[in-house]
């Protein structure tokens, strides 16, 4: 009888599941919302010596194309791959979300599975603007910035969102959870001949929106089929359709929102690289952290106030 690992670190919802989304809505209320405003340029990057050590994650999006490897043979081949990640304890993740050509979300991220630390770009490309969000995750503590056009500048300050803030947030949040397309793999299985993972974790890899586009929240065991890609026993990467999310959400009773299947060609794509290479994850200076603040306003004050001090 094949068995199924079992891990005792939280995984649900991931900090940037709880924050990217909200955050990005938040400092979007008070801006100008024109056509013809410019993309941002994103400002220094976070490993500069006032800010948060990330190790350099942002890069490159991912390789066209995804993971290229041969898939879980059975359920041995796929517990000692994810038995292999586990071990190697850190890495690297890439995701893309594409449809017909076009790149509607990538993001870049570097993690550590032992404390659940974790830095990543997330950039959302809307039809009028691009959102790039950066988020950090540190002894269960999680900091965010975020730009786009007509919004708060950022630089060196963070939003800071303790425990008991995301508690608030999202009911559901564990404290310490790494990054969801991380813990789809550890948590992937096999179901006759097919690997499946925790819908809510892959969903959930693109953030609150999408779990509130298919009906779905934070906690639920339903299951959806992903192709994971393994070379030389080690996971380099995963990856699905939106058509199986849409399938899989509507088979366990939950009620997608109307006109989500025109988006069914969409491929989420997931890829693990630099696995057991060193990270740096640390939290930025206390001068540098802003406390968040439902008041947009008031949060929108008080990020400028800290920038004017660096």
């Amino acid at each position: 009888m094949n068995r199924t690992r079992s891990h005792s670190r939280p995984r649900r919802p991931a900090v940037a599941v709880v924050v990217v989304p909200l955050l990005a809505t938040l400092l979007a209320a008070c801006s100008s919302e024109a056509d013809d405003e410019p993309t941002p340029t994103p400002p220094a990057d976070a490993s500069s010596s006032d800010g948060a050590t990330t190790d350099g994650a942002t890069t490159d999006g991912p390789a066209a194309g995804g993971p290229a490897a041969g898939g879980a043979a059975d359920q041995a081949d796929l517990s000692a791959a994810a038995e292999a990640l586990e071990t190697a304890d850190t890495g690297r993740f890439q995701l893309s979300l594409d449809n017909a050509g076009e790149t509607l979300q990538t993001k870049d991220g570097i993690y550590r599975l032992t404390d659940g630390a974790s830095y990543s770009t997330t950039v959302v490309n809307r039809t009028d603007q691009t959102v790039t969000t950066r988020t950090l995750a540190v002894d269960g503590v999680v900091y965010t910035q975020v730009d786009q056009p007509g919004g708060v500048e950022f630089d060196q300050c963070w939003i800071r969102y303790d425990q008991e803030t995301l508690t608030e947030l999202s009911p559901g949040y564990e404290g310490g959870a790494p990054p969801n397309e991380v813990t789809t793999v550890l948590g992937a299985r096999f179901d006759g001949d097919r690997v499946t993972a925790s819908l809510d974790e892959v969903v959930g890899s693109l953030g609150n929106h999408f779990l509130q586009i298919l009906g779905l929240g934070a906690g639920g065991s339903e299951q959806t089929p992903i192709e994971v890609a393994i070379q030389d026993g080690v996971p380099v990467g995963w990856r699905t359709t939106f058509a199986d999310l849409v399938a899989s959400s509507t088979a366990a009773g939950n009620t997608p929102v109307e006109g989500v299947d025109s988006v069914g060609s969409a491929q989420l794509v997931v890829t693990l690289s630099e696995l057991g290479s060193p990270v740096d994850l640390t939290a930025p200076p206390g001068r540098l952290q802003v406390p968040f603040d439902g008041d947009v306003p008031t949060l929108e004050d008080a990020v400028r106030t800290c920038e004017s001090r660096t």
